[in-house]
């Protein structure tokens, strides 16, 4: 599955974790896309982080094999500290730690930042203690 389309079915899934959660946004403009994907620099995974860049939103999906010839697509909602964050500019950063399976939240406007990862069945965020 190529970039482009593994980008495409990502966001198909992002849709409804979104409607629970998120507040309204606006559409943002082409320059500056609403959703950014990044994966962990553990060579070990398959993950891939998704972003909504205007609520901090955060999920995650992997390939795995088994479920039929092709394999299954599983995805990680958002957990703790993954939702109801307030409006902001975030993106994703990835570690330069080899065996970090995380991914950094970080909100330009703020700051601030936190870790997120799978645990068990969803994506949860640590709060940030201190600094900002």
């Amino acid at each position: 599955m190529t970039a482009a389309r593994l980008a495409i079915v990502l966001a198909s899934l992002v849709a409804p974790a979104l409607a629970d959660g998120a507040r309204a946004q606006t559409a943002p403009d082409p320059g500056n896309p609403r959703y950014q994907f990044e994966t962990p620099v553990a060579p070990a995974q398959n993950r891939v982080y998704w972003l909504d860049r205007a609520s901090g939103i955060v999920g995650a999906c992997q390939y795995q094999t088994g479920g039929g010839p092709n394999g299954t697509m599983a995805c990680f909602e958002p957990g703790e500290g993954s939702i109801n964050q307030a409006a902001g500019d975030y993106a994703l950063l990835r570690s330069a730690w080899v065996s970090e399976f995380g991914i950094f939240r970080v909100d330009h406007r703020s700051g601030r930042m936190a870790l997120c990862f799978v645990r068990d069945t969803k994506v949860v965020c640590t709060p940030q203690s201190g600094g900002r």
